[in-house]
């Protein structure tokens, strides 16, 4: 598989004072129009944030994918926008609605098109902090071995905690020592990994 080639350097965003947000937007506007052939690879998702984290440059020169061409629905109700809203299978920005836990999954998904499909992917997610623990809510109300593939990738024992049935009802210390989620638990748990059986 060919590599993409990367340049050495940036040019750093104009501007004397800019914000993240901006910054980040005006480089990768700057991306499609001085390296065609890396922002050809790039593919941006954000959910529901777009013009806020300021892709509106990104979007404008580079659409919304989808698997079907749809016009601008905007301009086409004649409303007003500075943003291109125009999809095509080619468009490179997908944009998720309010769905944080998709923006998680997404680019890990478009990170495997290089070994699955044979073409190298460079996927980016935005999105506001506070939005970070929505997105993780699939993780947080999981089962407890939600993650525990991710220990196993790397050979470490793994030791679940958390809820596997539901329906008990109490105060929070209550259920936490009922569902082994108090101190305790949590250091009897680090125990077993740490400490070789029978000690």
């Amino acid at each position: 598989m060919a590599r993409i080639a990367v340049p050495e350097r940036f040019a750093p965003p104009a501007g004397e004072k800019l914000s993240t947000q901006d910054a980040f937007g005006r480089f990768l506007s700057d991306l499609a129009r001085r390296h065609p052939e890396l922002a050809d690879r790039v593919v941006m998702s954000s959910p529901d944030v777009t013009v806020s984290t300021s892709l509106g440059s990104w979007l404008n020169r580079r659409r919304i994918f989808g698997r079907r061409a749809r016009g601008d629905l905007f301009r086409d109700e004649r409303i007003l926008s500075a943003l291109n809203w125009e999809v095509s299978a080619r468009g490179q920005h997908i944009e998720l609605g309010i769905a944080e836990n998709n923006l998680f999954i997404l680019p890990a998904a478009l990170g495997l098109s290089a070994p699955l499909f044979g073409e190298r992917l460079l996927p980016i997610g935005t999105l506001y902090d506070p939005f970070i623990s929505r997105g993780l809510d699939a993780l947080n109300d999981a089962h407890p071995a939600t993650l525990s593939w991710l220990a196993s990738v790397r050979r470490q024992r793994v030791v679940p905690l958390g809820v596997e049935r539901f329906g008990q009802s109490g105060d929070l210390p209550d259920l936490y020592r009922e569902y082994r989620l108090d101190v305790d638990a949590i250091i009897d748990a680090a125990a077993r990994v740490v400490m070789p059986a029978g000690v």
